[in-house]
């Protein structure tokens, strides 16, 4: 820095300089600080102030005023013009100032708060963030979350890495389904449809995996690594024993599908998984009463194997016209007609037959 004596103010002068830029950024930060003012005429005063404080600094230090330099510089700091204008940024949709925020915190816990609740609630960020601040989503997960989340390229590899890594913890597929969901508008508003639609299915999915049980969150968590993932969905279809199960299976299904169709890759799945998980779920309460139906059922869906007989004994095994019903649509999706008309017949002559005779009758195997 050049010195220019000649130039250089008096004590006095610099106190009144000083004096001046001091109430004159105390002005804007003022209106910045107003949560009475509208996002952007914060941000416009607090820009104001930066520039006002730039402004002033380079002109003392251009006139060798170096002292009176650093008293503004130190002002910056003391007014936190920088801090309120990066979370004005954020609070106004900066994509730049964002991404820069979340990788400047690293993996600091306050800088990470302090982003999060700078973000609009709108913004899916926000519960993302705030989940890896509060603890619940740490190691590799949260590391790739955040890359994703301050990175434009490789998002699905993080996303994917992330999931792969998270042992079924369901704050990590609920941040990876916030991260996934900012994605996908993103990438609509860029005019990126697919990517944008391959983001609101993983978001979609990620939901309906998040809400399910430990065993079928563990084993779909492991179907995300771009290979083949039929023994992954099987094994969780293993441990489903609920309603919010049976939409994870069906999320995970049609995920997978879209994805491999994208990639002209052969479809794991090809038997109607979709459509028969659609039917088990809407009859839920039905099918999962009693035990052994149940499990037939899991047996008839999670792989092509004797499909028919696993059909047949789980209407053996059940009382319930609904359940009956329900059966029989399972037996159409499967593509055994003649199960799906038995079944009609049963199902027809099974209502009007007196409590004594209904379990005898199904037992007996009348289809």
């Amino acid at each position: 820095m050049k010195d220019h004596p000649d130039q250089k103010l008096t004590f006095d002068q610099q106190n009144q300089v000083n004096t001046y830029v001091k109430a004159t950024v105390d002005q804007q930060m003022a209106v910045a600080n107003d949560p009475s003012k509208t996002p952007a005429e914060q941000l416009a005063a607090a820009q104001s102030a930066d520039k006002t404080l730039t402004d002033a600094s380079q002109a003392a230090a251009d006139s060798g005023n170096n002292d009176l330099a650093e008293s503004f510089a130190q002002k910056y700091g003391d007014a936190k013009v920088g801090e309120k204008l990066t979370e004005l940024k954020i609070k106004t949709g900066d994509p730049g100032a964002t991404e820069k925020a979340i990788g400047d915190a690293g993996n600091d816990p306050a800088k990470l708060r302090a982003v999060a609740n700078a973000l609009p609630d709108s913004d899916p960020r926000k519960e993302a963030l705030g989940l890896i601040a509060d603890g619940k989503v740490t190691g590799d997960s949260a590391r790739k979350l955040l890359d994703a989340m301050n990175d434009q390229d490789h998002t699905f590899g993080e996303l994917a890495d992330a999931i792969g890594k998270s042992d079924g913890n369901p704050d990590v597929l609920k941040a990876v389904a916030d991260v996934a969901q900012y994605k996908a508008k993103q990438n609509a508003d860029q005019g990126n449809g697919d990517t944008a639609a391959t983001m609101q299915n993983l978001a979609d999915t990620m939901t309906a995996i998040s809400k399910a049980s430990d065993g079928v969150r563990k084993e779909l968590s492991k179907g995300f690594d771009d290979s083949g993932n039929f023994g992954d969905f099987q094994r969780a279809f293993d441990s489903a024993g609920s309603k919010a199960d049976v939409d994870a299976l069906k999320a995970f299904v049609g995920y997978t599908s879209a994805q491999e169709k994208a990639g002209d890759r052969n479809p794991s799945f090809s038997h109607g998984e979709a459509d028969k998980l659609q039917t088990i779920s809407d009859n839920f309460d039905a099918l999962h009463a009693n035990p052994e139906t149940w499990k037939k059922v899991q047996w008839a869906v999670r792989d092509n194997n004797d499909t028919s007989r696993d059909l047949r004994d789980a209407a053996k095994n059940t009382n319930d016209p609904k359940a009956l019903e329900a059966l029989q649509t399972l037996a159409k999706q499967s593509g055994d007609n003649d199960l799906a008309v038995r079944l009609e017949v049963v199902r027809t002559q099974y209502k009007d037959l007196s409590a004594d005779a209904k379990e005898k009758f199904l037992k007996d195997g009348h289809f």
